[in-house]
């Protein structure tokens, strides 16, 4: 059994994604309490006091899950890495700077 907030952080990740529930998805689920609900159908109260059911596309394997999300975080560390790099530089050449202006000072 898998909580909510799984299914949550796998959609903040891009790795699922949820539809709106169809009418006779509102009726059956409308009828249960929100602990009775299935773990990836999740109970949203909008604004106007409707409430909505949203379900969960979550057919992905576990280790699927894992590769999406080793990639991402790939593409994470190359993002760090190249911000490292240009701050180093950018370091580096300030560095200079001033050694030229003080040797130009004397």
């Amino acid at each position: 059994m898998r909580n909510i907030s799984y299914y949550i952080a796998l959609e903040e990740l891009g790795v699922i994604s949820r539809e709106l529930c169809s009418e006779d998805g509102h009726r059956q689920f409308g009828e249960m309490k929100v602990e009775e609900l299935p773990d990836n159908i999740i109970r949203e109260m909008q604004e106007n006091g409707t409430v909505s059911y949203w379900r969960y596309n979550a057919d992905i394997s576990e280790s699927r899950v894992i590769e999406i999300i080793f990639a991402k975080n790939a593409l994470n560390i190359r993002t760090i890495k190249t911000c490292a790099v240009i701050f180093t530089v950018i370091a580096v050449l300030s560095r200079l700077g001033a050694v030229i202006s003080i040797l130009s000072a004397l």
